[in-house]
């Protein structure tokens, strides 16, 4: 499933980002300022992999990172000026990808699955995790 949402994704939006840095992206567009430690725990990464995938987009200029004002040790994230361009230039692609995804699904049967999906996100944020 995962290499299939891979390379929908692949197609739909280009090479230019990944699924995981999209997904940080969006949380960091949704909250600017947001800590570092949230916005990947919210796009769903590990802490190790988060914390990669937020020094790549750093260093590919499009998230700003800053230490937190009243914590040296906690950074907060916002969208450089090209983070905000890409996103903008996505934000109509990206829903296409999980439209692709759940098109081979009768109408109930997309209603169960992302009913069935919520239950699970749910629980996952219910026991901490």
């Amino acid at each position: 499933m995962q290499a299939l949402h891979a390379s929908i994704f692949t197609d739909e939006l280009g090479d230019r980002i990944t699924s995981p840095q999209y997904a940080l992206l969006a949380v960091v567009a949704g909250e600017p300022g947001v800590e570092q430690r949230r916005a990947v725990s919210d796009s769903g990464l590990d802490r190790s992999t988060g914390t990669d995938v937020v020094a790549r987009l750093v260093e590919r200029g499009y998230l700003e990172r800053r230490v937190h004002e009243d914590d040296r040790r906690r950074r907060r994230l916002w969208l450089s000026e090209s983070g905000r361009a890409l996103m903008d230039g996505l934000r109509l692609q990206a829903p296409r990808v999980g439209e692709r995804l759940i098109s081979a699904l009768s109408p109930d049967e997309r209603h169960q699955f992302i009913h069935l999906l919520q239950r699970i996100l749910d629980g996952k944020r219910s026991s901490g995790g």
